[in-house]
């Protein structure tokens, strides 16, 4: 077990980790919103020494009272020690929190997910217990080049073809001078899967 935490520790020093609650709750106002609440903490051992902070995530609630629900959407925050923050504490907003339930033979849930915060985008796993209503929780952030890959792949794809993005380079190679190797990046990794296209469109 140590020599798998020294190998983990290498590749992710911490991995935050959130415990809490899955539950159908009112708001002040009267309406029932599903929510994922608890405590969160750096990793699992300083959430062991008790180094821990709240956080809530809210969502629409779903439409049948079993939980869980087969996918749900929640936005919310969560408390992080801050020296700079007047009372100490840093509330963080998280939207687009999207998670994923399926079925394991233990009668219990996989929790698979992902969403978005002023650090970076996240991905979650986890376990929910339908028994207690105890949620379980990794969160790992991607690395940079992961979002920006994924954000070219799925909003660049849609607005600019191959030919329209090699106009875009060569029009920056000729104003600034110099060989946009990102640019140069994209554009071969986009013209790769649309060769096949390309040679059905020519018949």
């Amino acid at each position: 077990d140590e020599d798998e935490d020294e190998d983990e520790g290498e590749k992710a020093p911490e991995i935050p980790v959130l415990r809490g609650t899955l539950a159908v709750k009112k708001s002040v106002s009267g309406t029932e919103h599903l929510v994922y609440s608890g405590k969160w903490a750096f990793s699992a051992e300083k959430f062991s020494a008790g180094e821990t902070s709240k956080f809530s995530l809210s969502g629409d609630a779903p439409d049948s009272k079993t939980l869980p629900p087969k996918s749900a959407e929640f936005r919310g925050h969560f408390m992080m020690k801050s020296e700079t923050a007047e009372d100490g504490k840093e509330k963080v907003k998280e939207k687009k929190v999207k998670i994923k339930f399926t079925k394991l033979e233990s009668g219990k849930y996989s929790a698979k997910g992902e969403g978005t915060n002023k650090f970076g985008e996240f991905d979650l796993a986890g376990t929910f217990n339908p028994e207690d209503g105890k949620m379980s929780c990794t969160k790992v952030y991607r690395k940079a080049e992961d979002s920006d890959e994924e954000d070219s792949e799925d909003g660049m794809d849609d607005e600019l073809d191959a030919d329209e993005l090699a106009d875009l380079q060569a029009d920056a190679q000729d104003t600034l001078g110099i060989t946009l190797d990102v640019a140069k990046l994209k554009d071969e990794k986009k013209k790769a899967p649309r060769k096949r296209s390309l040679a059905k469109e020519g018949g």
